[in-house]
């Protein structure tokens, strides 16, 4: 499953929402935007575990260093996250 998640930069500001995922609502500064960045992933298994009872694993389709090469000259506003369910943990 992909998941998309909207990123909007505004006067030094980065916000990351996702329609996909109820709740996913991340800020902060410029230059916090590679912990940003890091903590999209561990947002939307934590809201997906709460929201929908799934444990799942999330991975960014870029880097980083990647994603942030392509702000300057390609700012891309929809990132793609790839959601995998995990098996059940026993009791």
């Amino acid at each position: 499953m992909i998941i998309e998640v909207r990123h909007e930069c505004a006067e030094g500001w980065h916000t990351f929402t996702s329609d996909q995922i109820p709740g996913l609502f991340l800020a902060g500064e410029q230059q916090d935007l590679e912990e940003l960045y890091e903590e999209i992933p561990i947002l939307i298994e934590c809201l997906t575990r709460h929201d929908f009872g799934h444990q799942v694993e999330v991975t960014p389709a870029q880097t980083y260093l990647d994603y942030a090469a392509s702000l300057p000259a390609s700012h891309q506003p929809v990132k793609h996250y790839t959601i995998r369910t995990l098996p059940a943990a026993a009791a």
